[in-house]
C-alpha cells in the first residue's frame, strides 16, 4: 500500500493530516515517557545477605567504653541470612555505630536530584539482657565523608518486624545536598544502645530485607516534549482550519 503524502487532496480527506498524525503519534510517545518517570523512574538498592565486603561500620560515638561486634547468620533471618549485632555496654555507657552500604552511591550530578527516598527493614532483639529492653535504629545516609540520619526506627521486639517509613526528601535531614551540585550519597543505617545501671549488659541484635527506593526528579525535557507535541497538533489543527 502507498500512502499519500501530507498536503495532497486524499490525504486531507479521511479528516487527518499528516501533521495531526505526528503530533499525536508524539503526544503518545512523550505520555509514556512520563508514565515510566512516574511509575518506573524509582531506583531500588536491597540487602538480605550483607556480605562484609559490602559495608562500612563507623563507631560514631562510644562512652564509657562500649563496643560493638558485627557477624551475619545463615539462618534465623526472615527468612534466611540476616546482619547480627551486639552491643556489650559496661556500667553507665552508650554506644551510636552507622553501618553504610558501600556497594552503590547515588549520584545526583549523574542521575539527577534526588527527590525523595523510602526506606524498610526488618528488626529484631535476639539477646536481651532485661524485659523491655530497647535498640534505638535510624535511617542514616553519607555524603562528603559527614553522616546524616532520619527517622525513629527505635525497637523492643523478639520477633521479626518491619520498619517502613516513606517520602523523605532533603528536609528530612540536617542540611545535606540532594540537588545536582551535591556529591554522591550512600546509605544505610544506625543501631545505639545504653546502659545506665551499675552493671555490665549484652543486647543482641539484628537487620534483614534492608531496603531504599529513591525516586530522582523527574528530567524536565519531558515536559518539554510535551508542549512541543501540542503545539504540533496545535498547528495542525490551525492549517486544517
Amino acid at each position: 500500500m502507498v500512502l499519500p503524502l501530507a498536503g495532497t487532496a486524499r490525504g486531507r480527506s479521511d479528516g487527518y493530516a499528516w501533521e495531526e498524525v505526528f503530533a499525536r503519534l508524539l503526544l503518545l510517545v512523550v505520555g509514556s515517557c512520563l508514565s515510566a518517570a512516574a511509575h518506573g523512574g524509582a531506583i531500588v538498592v536491597s540487602d538480605g545477605t550483607f556480605d562484609p565486603a559490602d559495608w562500612s561500620v563507623t563507631v560514631v560515638s562510644s562512652v564509657g567504653g562500649a563496643t560493638e561486634t558485627v557477624g551475619s547468620s545463615e539462618s534465623g533471618g526472615n527468612p534466611g541470612d540476616y546482619r547480627t549485632m551486639s552491643h556489650q555496654l559496661p556500667p553507665f555507657s552508650s554506644i551510636a555505630v552507622v553501618h553504610i552500604y558501600e556497594a552503590f552511591s547515588y549520584d545526583p550530578g549523574a542521575l539527577g536530584t534526588l527527590s525523595s527516598i523510602d526506606y524498610s527493614e526488618d528488626q529484631i532483639q535476639t539477646v536481651v539482657p532485661f524485659p523491655g529492653a530497647a535498640v534505638g535504629a535510624t535511617f542514616a545516609i553519607r555524603q562528603d565523608g559527614e553522616f546524616f540520619v532520619t527517622g525513629d526506627g527505635t525497637f523492643t521486639t523478639t520477633t521479626w518486624a518491619g520498619w517502613t517509613p516513606t517520602q523523605w526528601n532533603e528536609s528530612s535531614f540536617a542540611n545535606p545536598d540532594f540537588s545536582e551540585t551535591g556529591a554522591p550519597i550512600f546509605f544505610g543505617y544506625l543501631r545505639s544502645n545504653s546502659n545506665e545501671s551499675g552493671g555490665g549488659i549484652t543486647n543482641e541484635h539484628g537487620i534483614d530485607n534492608w531496603s531504599v527506593e529513591l525516586m530522582p526528579v523527574p528530567e524536565p525535557a519531558h515536559a518539554l516534549l510535551l508542549m512541543a507535541g501540542a503545539l504540533v497538533l496545535a498547528g495542525a489543527h490551525r492549517a486544517r482550519g
